[in-house]
């Protein structure tokens, strides 16, 4: 259901002690249940997300996989 449902959230990568929002990483109306998002500085060290808004009473991220390079 949507009950936990993430309407608006940001993603956000962490470079030289600076949380920066990488590309098309600010969303809003999300109505997807999976999103991808490309990291491509590869001198991010962390990776965050800040949900905005939510669909019901309150939001989760059930699974958050930060690939880095092979």
């Amino acid at each position: 259901g949507t009950l936990y449902h993430s309407t608006a959230f940001t993603v956000e990568d962490f470079v030289g002690g600076v949380w920066t929002i990488i590309s098309g990483g600010t969303v809003t109306g999300n109505t997807k249940i999976m999103r991808r998002f490309p990291v491509t500085n590869s001198g991010a060290t962390k990776v965050r997300v800040t949900i905005t808004a939510a669909a019901g009473v309150a939001a989760r991220v059930t699974e958050l996989l930060a690939i880095g390079p092979a």
